[in-house]
């Protein structure tokens, strides 16, 4: 458990401290900022953003690292609470978490520690081992 919490105080540390002093406030405290956040990534990657919006890409990039470091501490787990394929991308699991909440808009409030893992369990729950 002390492994998985330093990967992702980690993994939000080294995030955290590009991003802007407003965007980090509301990015780390609720689902609704890193959604937020998720969705400029899907501008960026899909490149109908300009390159010259620096700003975009910092929450952009806090968007895709705390999605990273979240999937690879749960990874850690001894009995995770969803059970991500192999083949799943990134980008995958963000475009998953913005379904969640499209879906679940009651959540937007909730803090993204929250969210995410509903989001990753509901789209992959684990099988029971036999």
């Amino acid at each position: 458990m002390v492994k998985i919490l330093l990967v992702a105080f980690s993994a939000l540390f080294i995030v955290g401290s590009v991003t802007p002093i407003q965007a980090q406030s509301k990015t780390m405290d609720t689902t609704d900022g890193l959604a937020s956040a998720c969705r400029l990534y899907v501008e960026v990657a899909s490149q109908s953003v300009a390159p010259t919006n620096t700003d975009k890409f910092t929450q952009a990039g806090f968007c895709i690292g705390y999605m990273a470091g979240f999937a690879h501490a749960m990874s850690l787990e001894k009995t995770p609470e969803f059970c991500l394929p192999d083949t799943i991308n990134l980008s995958e699991t963000v475009k998953l978490f913005l379904k969640y909440v499209d879906e679940h808009p009651q959540d937007l409030l909730l803090s993204a520690k929250v969210t995410v893992p509903r989001a990753l369990q509901q789209a992959y729950p684990c099988k029971p081992k036999q």
